[in-house]
């Protein structure tokens, strides 16, 4: 997702390793890639398959300078982010087949007004094969 987002103009793709509000994260069009749950949906001895959720927190931020309303970059930003993120649903055969779904989204409920932008929630279905634990001594 990183390498995906990374690859749009002006986009800023970080994984923290703590999440907390930085200057970093707040700047203009910072894109922050957030693991959340996991869960295994199905396992036996050929292969366990297992969800992932991430948050995708995409910052924008107003300029004086800027002409557009916020709200239409925003919606600018996340559209192109969507676009580009869904054009590759098996995240680089990293996934299965058709494995990223777009959950939904919500505004970032910044009440100091300090940032502002979009929170993209998806999910994606990895399956790992058996044989591949026991090729690694994992099993």
């Amino acid at each position: 997702m990183r390498s995906t987002i990374d690859a749009i103009s002006d986009l800023t793709a970080i994984r923290p390793k703590r999440i907390h509000w930085s200057d970093e994260v707040t700047k203009d069009r910072t894109v922050l890639i957030v693991p959340e749950d996991s869960r295994i949906v199905h396992q036996d001895e050929i292969d366990a398959v297992h969800e992932q959720d991430f948050r995708i927190v995409v910052t924008v931020i107003d300029s004086d300078d800027t002409a557009n309303a916020i709200d239409t970059r925003i919606n600018a930003v996340t559209a192109e982010i969507l676009e580009m993120l869904l054009a590759d649903r098996d995240c680089g055969d990293y996934a299965q087949i058709e494995g990223m779904r777009f959950a939904g989204s919500r505004p970032i409920d910044d009440r100091d007004g300090r940032i502002s932008g979009e929170i993209l929630e998806l999910t994606v279905v990895y399956s790992v094969k058996m044989a591949d634990f026991e090729r690694k001594g994992l099993r």
